[in-house]
């Protein structure tokens, strides 16, 4: 007679095997998420899951040891909240990077820590194949002149600069000798853009119960971030900072924005006027190109070299002054490499260029007049000191 097991005399499973199942259920529904996450959504999810952990932390440390008990271990806590903002930044990449540098161009008002970390955080240098930069090009611009083989009679798949946001190349257009920048956009920016502001809204809040007043900011760079994405809006701006600085005494002719090819441009390409340059950073590079012996050795600089390099820094000064005081019309992300010197820098020096319009913004007369009281009044501090 056979045997009939019943659901009360059937063998449960060991405790092992119970464990060993819903671990395997864990791992796979999440290998499934990663790997959606990943492939259609440009791996927000995950860079934000990573932000909003990295961001627990600070908070979490800042709560426990910035007491005035733990004062002296301060500098510890501002190396470990630096390390990990640093990592958070890097990992992520894309606008994350534009972060950092937005860190550390004012690192001098932060802790030693985090100058050291990200004074030297670079731009982000991954690249996109050039069949999605056809892609891209060619639904942006459906229309004639269509893909890059229709708008240009030469296209260098070679990336010439990778950024945060973007990564540019260098083109002929066709039926002209002239030589052109084309900039596009990144595809995973657009998606990760909204999830980012998102996590960035709640990391606010998060400072914001711990006493620090920033959530009043977060409307403001919100909406600036979301115009950067907008290449029209960019070539607006540099038309219209164009317009500015031909109607400047002292600048025209001097400071240089290069012309941008609306017919050619869209929401995610911009094509503009190429220029061979040298990024007034790059101190190695320009005393290379101007001088025929070493060019590490500053005295191997000619005298006249060395004042059109002063020149480019003075008009560099009045450009901007005239942004803050005179125009209330104010480039935002002001980093060196957005300065540029033609190459090659001789007599007679021709203009300083400025690239990457994205950033601009109208200040109200109210702040314009604050800002020149203020300003004012550390003149005056600083020739009493003296």
């Amino acid at each position: 007679m056979a045997q009939v097991f019943t659901s009360s005399t059937q063998p449960r499973p060991s405790r092992l095997q119970k464990y060993t199942r819903q671990i395997a259920y864990v791992t796979t529904r999440l290998s499934t998420l990663y790997a959606l996450d990943k492939h259609y959504n440009a791996s927000a999810f995950s860079q934000n899951m990573w932000t909003l952990w990295t961001c627990s932390m600070i908070t979490l440390d800042h709560k426990l040891n910035f007491t005035p008990e733990k004062s002296e271990k301060i500098p510890e806590l501002h190396e470990r909240v630096a390390q990990r903002m640093c990592n958070l930044l890097t990992s992520n990449s894309g606008l994350y990077i534009k972060i950092g540098q937005a860190i550390g161009i004012n690192t001098t008002i932060l802790p030693k820590a985090f100058q050291t970390k990200f004074s030297t955080l670079v731009d982000d240098a991954s690249q996109l194949p050039y069949f999605i930069i056809h892609d891209v090009f060619t639904k942006e611009l459906s229309a004639p002149p269509g893909g890059p083989d229709r708008a240009f009679s030469l296209f260098e798949k070679e990336v010439v600069a990778s950024v945060s946001i973007a990564q540019v190349h260098k083109a002929k257009l066709k039926g002209k000798d002239e030589w052109v920048a084309v900039k596009i956009q990144k595809l995973d920016v657009g998606v990760q853009m909204e999830w980012g502001l998102a996590i960035y809204r709640t990391v606010m809040w998060m400072f914001e119960r711990e006493n620090h007043t920033l959530i009043f900011i977060e409307d403001f760079i919100s909406g600036h971030l979301r115009q950067e994405l907008e290449f029209e809006h960019e070539a607006e701006n540099a038309r219209r900072t164009t317009s500015f600085i031909e109607s400047k005494q002292g600048l025209h002719g001097k400071v240089y924005i290069p012309k941008v090819h609306p017919k050619y441009s869209s929401k995610k390409v911009m094509v503009a006027e190429w220029i061979d340059i040298v990024r007034l950073s790059d101190r190695k590079g320009i005393r290379r190109i101007v001088s025929k012996k070493d060019p590490l050795i500053e005295d191997s600089i000619p005298q006249s070299i060395a004042f059109g390099r002063t020149q480019s820094i003075m008009h560099t000064m009045v450009s901007f002054s005239a942004q803050m005081f005179t125009w209330g019309w104010v480039h935002c992300d002001p980093h060196p490499s957005i300065i540029i010197c033609p190459s090659p820098i001789s007599p007679p020096y021709p203009p300083l260029r400025l690239i990457d319009y994205g950033l601009y913004i109208q200040v109200l007369e109210l702040f314009k007049r604050e800002w020149v009281d203020l300003w004012r009044g550390m003149s005056r501090c600083l020739s009493f000191l003296v």
